[in-house]
């Protein structure tokens, strides 16, 4: 993935016009998805390990810019930017098609029914988050957590998604091309 001239400005204007359309609480989240003061995700995702986040030789201002340009790459959609504390994604995004190439069963793990992986059959909610932190003015940190929430068509109950571990190093690796590591 090589990144064109006219790329970064368009990706920046999309991202922009479509964080403008949101709600002013979908924009910037003080609670929930991560906490900016502890530096950790919080109630969008399954108990579980976090992975350990990848540190970048680039300045956070630069990590920044590349996760957005890979998310819009991915087809992840944004619903989440926070600038302040540095925090992009998806959170409970509607999702039936697949996300970064792959299906959905291989991203998020919603259990198994008589006619296979639940996330192939339910409607899939997806949370994928990047939280991106300075180490010092050349090296940041990006930390990627990916998990859902699925339901099967017209009934009230829901499943949590663990995830299988797929997007988040797709995202490691494309970003680690970008930037050229």
């Amino acid at each position: 993935m090589t990144a064109t001239p006219w790329r970064t400005p368009l990706i920046v204007a999309v991202i922009g016009a479509t964080l403008a359309a949101l709600p002013a609480s979908a924009q910037r989240t003080e609670t929930g998805p991560f906490d900016a003061k502890s530096g950790r995700f919080g109630s969008a995702f399954p108990i579980g390990a976090a992975r350990v986040p990848d540190t970048l030789a680039v300045s956070q201002a630069r990590a920044w810019s590349m996760v957005g340009l890979l998310f819009a790459d991915l087809g992840i959609p944004v619903s989440v930017m926070d600038s302040s504390s540095h925090v992009l994604g998806a959170l409970r995004v509607t999702q039936r098609r697949p996300v970064a190439g792959e299906r959905l069963s291989r991203l998020l793990e919603c259990g198994t029914g008589s006619y296979g992986p639940n996330a192939e059959r339910y409607t899939v909610q997806l949370t994928a988050l990047a939280s991106v932190q300075a180490l010092d003015s050349v090296h940041a940190t990006v930390q990627t957590r990916v998990g859902g929430v699925a339901s099967p068509n017209g009934l009230s109950s829901s499943v949590n998604c663990s995830s299988t571990g797929v997007l988040e190093d797709r995202i490691t690796a494309e970003l680690r091309k970008l930037i050229g590591s």
